[in-house]
């Protein structure tokens, strides 16, 4: 069930359900992205890594993904379209941005195909780009479907995530 509480100045929209697949794009491990892309991100690894209470280690991987999640928050590509949801209280429509836009690291989807994740995105609530600071979390249940989206002649989750992550 989609929830929406408030904690500090925080929006936090949870009970949202969504697939993931993987984009096969070579990953870059964080190390790399740290020196050049720190400012520029915002710290992106290291936020995501916090809201899912994980030590980020500089070995781990940023992954590209897309992010479907047609009935919750109206969007087959949440990095690229903007998302909305329904406050299931007052009706209003709630839009929002991915603050990383696709990259994800690679702890927090780490599967095979077909299981269900439970991770926490940050999001700005209004927002429009990837690159706004960010005011809401989004806690979503993804279940990995590489299989069934763009991209799945590559195989399946599990294999496309170690190909992408040598």
């Amino acid at each position: 069930m989609l929830t929406i509480n408030k904690e500090n100045n925080t929006t936090i929209i949870s009970g949202v359900k969504g697939d993931i697949f993987i984009i096969p794009n070579r990953a870059a491990k964080i190390e790399d992205y740290f020196e050049a892309f720190r400012d520029k991100y915002h710290g992106i690894f290291e936020r995501q890594a916090e809201m899912n209470g994980l030590d980020l280690d500089a070995g781990e991987y940023g992954v590209e993904t897309w992010i479907v999640s047609k009935e919750d928050c109206h969007c087959s590509n949440m990095a690229d379209h903007r998302p909305y949801i329904t406050d299931p209280e007052t009706g209003e429509d709630i839009p929002f941005c991915l603050v990383d836009g696709r990259t994800i690291i690679r702890s927090l989807i780490d599967g095979k195909e077909g299981d269900v994740k439970t991770v926490r995105l940050p999001i700005s609530i209004n927002g429009r780009y990837h690159d706004e600071p960010y005011n809401g979390i989004l806690e979503i249940e993804l279940t990995l479907k590489q299989k069934e989206y763009r991209y799945a002649r590559f195989g399946n989750f599990e294999k496309v995530l170690q190909d992408v992550c040598r």
